[in-house]
């Protein structure tokens, strides 16, 4: 028990792709099992969300059931994951309805296996944005979002599916070197940016980590109006491109 209390959002972000992966193994031509299974492990994240949400802290600042672990060292980048307000309310709206998504597709008969795991895998890649707390691990769970969002609009797409999946892929990939472009300017521009166990401790790391914490904390804030032009061009058209339907292939494909 005191591993599940230690480790939430983990297992919030991981089980998903654990269970796409236990599909696999699944016996073929069950599409029964496969469905009922998916839509039951979908289930336990839901779960594992409800206990953060009413364990969560509202009087308390900053980010709650904090997790971090070492990724890149070089560069200061390590697997951490938080949660604030804003962020357990998606989070809890992702897992709530992810599961409702997979029910409503028990009407898929055309190679079911992959289907659910690639839902799964995608569910895993939307949770990753909104518990991320370090920038590059977010931009790693961004992109990996649109590799199953890719395959599901290709493969069961209604007609011109092929279109509007590559569209898809092109265009929001492009909005992602914005993103990518703008995190790394942030690093540049923001001056030394020390982590929290730094800050405590009341020392400083000649390591810049790319984490929110970080941002927020850093000891000389940097006004927007003195960032590069093109910096803020390339963070708005990049956040704009996920953001919002587009005519194409976003709006094609929430038609059907």
């Amino acid at each position: 028990m005191n591993f599940i209390d230690t480790h939430l959002l983990s297992l919030i972000l991981f089980l998903p792709s654990i269970a796409a992966i236990i599909i696999l193994f699944l016996p073929k031509g069950e599409d029964k099992l496969t469905r009922w299974f998916a839509f039951g492990a979908s289930l336990i994240p839901f779960l594992l969300s409800l206990v953060v949400w009413f364990r969560f802290e509202a009087g308390q600042p900053g980010f709650q059931f904090e997790e971090s672990y070492v990724w890149y060292e070089a560069i200061g980048s390590s697997l951490h994951l938080g949660v604030d307000g804003l962020s357990l309310t998606m989070v809890l709206l992702t897992t709530l309805l992810t599961p409702l998504a997979i029910l409503a597709s028990f009407s898929i008969t055309d190679r079911v296996k992959p289907y659910m795991m690639l839902f799964l895998f995608l569910e895993t890649g939307m949770l990753g944005v909104f518990l991320a707390l370090d920038l590059l691990i977010f931009f790693v769970f961004w992109e990996v979002g649109l590799v199953p969002m890719y395959f599901l609009i290709n493969q069961w797409g209604s007609a011109n599916r092929n279109y509007a999946s590559l569209k898809f892929l092109i265009y929001t990939m492009g909005g992602s070197l914005g993103l990518l472009l703008q995190f790394r300017c942030l690093a540049f521009f923001s001056g030394p940016m020390t982590c929290s166990r730094y800050i405590n401790a009341g020392t400083h790391s000649s390591r810049v980590p790319c984490s929110w914490v970080c941002l927020s904390k850093r000891s000389r804030p940097l006004p927007s109006g003195h960032l590069p032009l093109r910096l803020r061009s390339k963070s708005l058209s990049g956040h704009s491109i996920h953001g919002f339907p587009m005519r194409t292939p976003k709006r094609r494909r929430l038609a059907r």
